[in-house]
């Protein structure tokens, strides 16, 4: 399945859903309980769920697991 795929399927999610699939798909786990209601907090303000993504793809465990050695 293609990313975009991917993220068509994600972003019809629930909230709730969008956030737990989101951080299975890019990071291997279910987000902690503080991370998952600190995104939904984010959803629920207003934040766009790519912007969610985003975030989840561009930060520090991310670049961690994805970090290949040049």
């Amino acid at each position: 399945m293609s990313i975009s795929h991917k993220l068509q399927r994600l972003f019809q999610l629930e909230d709730d859903e969008f956030v737990i699939e989101a951080f299975k798909q890019f990071l291997n786990r279910e987000p902690e309980p503080e991370a998952l209601s600190g995104h939904l907090e984010l959803l629920h303000a207003g934040v766009p769920r790519i912007n969610i993504v985003l975030g989840i793809m561009l930060g520090a465990e991310a670049d961690y697991l994805y970090h290949l050695p040049y």
